[in-house]
């Protein structure tokens, strides 16, 4: 297997490691605080992306199931369109110990949409997992959608990066 160390917390990226079909999920590791995307690719050409509300590279959040309106799995992230990725790590670190759906929707300039990724995993409180994943087409995002529930109530933190 083709390993990528990304960061000071030597995430480890397995790029041919498949868990179920479409998801590649890398070795993980304990994390004894969650990771950021600027420390992940502090020793790789990986560009940290940004999450479109607040500009932030890593954001904590927590999922609430509402019976009334729209849920809040979804967290967009901009990718920067002046040059071009072969492909990106969702990094993952729950804070609860349950089960998670997940799910990665690449949006394209021309506003279409297409799937990257979709499972559902029982995960580890503190567990950091980064999971690489590409365009199936080749084409270029201007955005990436993660998407991330389950339990109301269970928090986790997530961040993207783009490596070309």
């Amino acid at each position: 297997m083709n390993l990528l160390k990304i960061g000071a917390l030597g995430i480890s990226l397995g790029l041919g490691f498949s868990l179920s079909p479409g998801l590649v999920i890398a070795a993980s590791k304990p994390s004894p605080s969650p990771s950021t995307v600027a420390q992940a690719t502090a020793e790789s050409a990986c560009v940290a992306l940004q999450e479109i509300t607040t500009g932030d590279t890593e954001v904590r959040k927590r999922i609430e199931n509402r019976v009334l309106g729209h849920n809040n799995w979804n967290t967009d992230f901009l990718v920067p369109s002046n040059q071009p990725f072969r492909y990106f790590v969702a990094i993952i670190t729950p804070e609860n110990t349950a089960t998670y759906e997940m799910s990665v929707h690449l949006r394209l300039p021309t506003g279409a949409s297409e799937p990257a990724f979709s499972t559902r995993a029982d995960v580890q409180a503190g567990v950091t997992f980064s999971i690489p994943f590409q365009s199936p087409t080749g084409r270029q995002p201007s955005m990436v959608n993660v998407r991330v529930g389950g339990v109301n109530g269970n928090v986790y933190t997530i961040s993207v990066a783009a490596c070309p």
